[in-house]
């Protein structure tokens, strides 16, 4: 059944209307004539020809449902009153229900010709081409309504109703927020807007406006709990569609950050300890320590720093750490005296390779040879870039705005899910985990380190652990011998016994294959 009551021109607000002539509708279909009439007699009597819908049900509840008969009952008033133009309005009413809209519009037509101001049979006129999805001309009628009274609520409605099915959403949400500005408690125009803020895919504001029809009107509960439940299913799935998103956009950063910090040289330098290199010659593998261990108390949290974030706990997960230089930095003063155990250490390079195409314990079984290439896991060096006090980025002594910009995109990318409270921020901020201890402070760029880093799971049997150490520390062993891969090895400056390392390491190296490696002591001024 259609509805056609104005606001402004009854002491009653449309949605009581609305109320009351949905109520006495129910009682019509269930042959409840007399309380029907009683239910719309109130706003007859109040103004009459300002409520032709309310009227017609009156007159349908006097004829026990029969619309024929209230058809008869409107010609003998249009020939004995004379407000026609409001009788011929409910012959129109009476015939949109009879579904004959030819009948339909010669009435509203006749009504116009009677009355050129009565709003009701213009608002008639383009629910009828509406039905007949002549959008346009349904448009263009309501628009002549609004020119008549530019606060007849029902017209705002309809007009979203059109919208709507134009697939106009934005317009269709405009209309509906008029005609609830005009009557808050519109109960119908909630549940449209609701269902143009599901079809947008705006689920939650599609469940607010269903509650609040459901609220106005609680026999709506029973048909809009389940469009509800079916909006907070598509909420959820949207919400993990968007955090997937989220991530994958985030993961993509990340991976363009460490493509800019990759260490693509065929050499790279490590600063140890005399005792550890012998022990390397003796056949221990190459071990890279816990990120825990290192001597920045700032490592790990001068990305976070940067962006903004909190440092979290990453539960589950543990990073080791193999730290390096450039090669042509196996001789150099600052990092003698902070790495190369204050000159009495060595520096040894070795081909890059040896450190990416990596084999692990775990990597190679008793069946299989380590050279077999499903065996062999290619990883990364990358470059430490630097943070100053102004949050420049600085790489190979240059300031970098590339990484600053991906930093910054980040940071922007991952604000929303730290504000987002059903995100735990351990969740929101594992994938950066991932580069965390690839940017330190700038008070270390001279150092301009290259690190090799690898995120494990706490279980992960690759790890090991150093009893003799009080307290115990844990690490992961590389299974691949360097020993072949040595170019160079520079005993400090102010090592004991220099020389006598010198022949030791360099026989001891062309043992294993490595002839022609360059075995020296470091002749830098050291005070």
């Amino acid at each position: 059944m259609i509805h056609l009551v104005p606001i402004k021109k009854v002491g009653m607000k449309y949605s009581e209307i609305e109320r009351i002539s949905t109520k006495a509708e129910k009682c019509i279909k269930i042959n409840e004539f007399d309380k029907a009439i009683e239910l719309v007699q109130p706003i007859i009597e109040h103004d009459k020809l300002n409520n032709p819908y309310a009227f017609m049900l009156q007159l349908l509840a006097e004829s026990k449902g029969d619309y024929e008969e209230v058809l008869k009952k409107c010609g003998s008033l249009i020939e004995t009153e004379k407000e026609q133009y409001f009788y011929f309005t409910i012959k129109g009413y009476v015939y949109n229900e009879l579904i004959d809209y030819d009948e339909e519009l010669q009435c509203y037509d006749k009504a116009i010709e009677l009355d050129s101001e009565y709003v009701h049979a213009y608002n008639g006129k383009g629910i009828v081409y509406h039905t007949l999805k002549e959008y346009d001309k349904a448009l263009e009628w309501y628009d002549k309504a609004l020119a008549l009274d530019s606060e007849y609520l029902h017209v705002y409605y309809n007009k979203g109703n059109t919208y709507g099915n134009l697939k106009e959403y934005d317009k269709a949400l405009e209309w509906y927020d008029k005609a609830i500005v005009l009557d808050k408690n519109y109960v119908k125009a909630y549940n449209n807007r609701g269902l143009t803020f599901y079809r947008l895919e705006e689920y939650d504001n599609a469940i607010k406006d269903y509650k609040k029809a459901i609220e106005l009107e609680p026999d709506y509960k029973e048909d809009l709990e389940y469009w509800i439940e079916i909006a907070e299913t598509e909420l959820e799935e949207q919400k993990k569609n968007e955090q997937n998103q989220k991530r994958s956009e985030i993961a993509q950063v990340i991976e363009d950050i460490k493509e800019l910090l990759e260490y693509k040289e065929e050499q790279v330098c490590h600063y140890t300890k005399i005792e550890v290199f012998r022990a390397l010659c003796n056949g221990s593998k190459l071990r890279f320590s816990h990120s825990n261990l290192v001597n920045d108390p700032t490592e790990g949290k001068t990305l976070y720093s940067f962006l903004n974030m909190p440092d979290i706990e990453r539960k589950g997960l543990s990073g080791f750490i193999g730290s390096f230089v450039e090669s042509h930095n196996n001789n150099a003063l600052p990092l003698w005296r902070a790495y190369g155990l204050d000159g009495k250490g060595l520096s040894f390079c070795l081909e890059t390779k040896a450190l990416t195409d990596i084999y692990t314990q775990n990597e190679v079984n008793d069946n299989s040879s380590e050279t077999s290439d499903s065996k062999k896991n290619i990883r990364k060096l990358y470059r430490i870039a630097y943070v100053d006090d102004n949050k420049n980025i600085l790489l190979d002594g240059v300031v970098r705005e590339d990484l600053k910009k991906k930093l910054d995109e980040l940071k922007n990318l991952l604000e929303p899910l730290i504000d987002n409270e059903e995100i735990e921020n351990e969740e929101a901020l594992e994938p950066v985990v991932e580069i965390q201890y690839l940017f330190k402070n700038a008070i270390y760029k001279g150092e301009r380190e290259v690190r090799y880093y690898e995120l494990l799971k706490d279980d992960y049997p690759l790890i090991e652990w150093d009893n003799n150490l009080e307290p115990p520390t844990t690490y992961i062993e590389v299974q691949n011998s360097i020993l072949k891969s040595i170019r160079n090895v520079t005993v400090g400056p102010k090592a004991e016994n220099a020389s006598y390392w010198v022949a030791w390491y360099k026989t001891m190296l062309a043992r294993e294959g490595n002839k022609d490696v360059s075995v020296t002591q470091s002749k830098i001024p050291y005070r």
